[in-house]
């Protein structure tokens, strides 16, 4: 999944040009409070609904572009972007190439709409949650234990605090009848907090996931 996939068709780009008036009308309710600003395909930077509310109406556009902002390339991984996204604080990720052309805007909702889709929904499985030593980890140990079972580990994902030894690590493997993957890995020594299997795995993550869209669109 890289950045281009990611892209929220709604965003409008604006003109610097423009006046703070004409600008505000493409502030739609549910979207971010900050737009970009493109001029003949260069991204100049992003407008806040806010600024411009403070602003005579008939005040140009440029007078409120702020050019300090994050923006993503095409072939980021989805993995930069959720760096990109935490750091971005106008809500907003634009997208250009190395040249600064314009090429689209990610919004938190776009990128868990695509991630959403992509990575949880679609693919059967099932989720076992690891907890173990810093020290002991390794994933090549835990894929073969998984490939072992004849299972395929689809996703992977670990957790830890900085003052803390122990990590958890969440993997997703491609199938639902699991117990004899649980027996394997508590024979070498993992500690197997939890696991969800497909249909509740399932039912949680979109109700969830429903919950979560539906609080952005707020």
């Amino acid at each position: 999944m890289k950045a281009t996939g990611c892209m929220d068709s709604r965003i409008v780009a604006l003109r610097p040009d423009w006046s703070a008036g004409q600008a505000l009308k493409a502030f739609l309710p549910g979207n971010p409070q900050w737009l970009p600003v493109v001029d003949d395909g260069i991204f100049q930077g992003l407008v806040s609904w806010e600024s411009l509310l403070a602003v005579d109406a008939e005040e140009m556009l440029f007078n409120q572009i702020k050019s300090k902002h994050v923006v993503a390339y095409p072939s980021d991984h989805w993995l930069s972007l959720i760096a990109h996204l935490a750091e971005a604080s106008s809500g907003l990720l634009p997208v250009t190439d190395t040249d600064n052309h314009y090429l689209g805007a990610i919004t938190p909702k776009s990128f868990l709409h695509v991630y959403g889709e992509a990575a949880v929904f679609q693919q059967p499985g099932a989720l076992i949650l690891l907890d173990l030593d810093k020290i002991h980890y390794s994933l090549v140990d835990i894929a073969r234990i998984v490939e072992s079972a004849n299972m395929l580990v689809l996703s992977a994902q670990i957790s830890s605090s900085l003052d803390s030894r122990r990590l958890e690590i969440t993997i997703k493997v491609n199938r639902t009848e699991i117990r004899g993957l649980v027996a394997a890995l508590d024979r070498h020594g993992y500690e197997v907090k939890a696991t969800f299997e497909d249909e509740d795995l399932r039912d949680s993550l979109k109700k969830r996931y429903d919950s979560l869209m539906s609080y952005l669109n707020v």
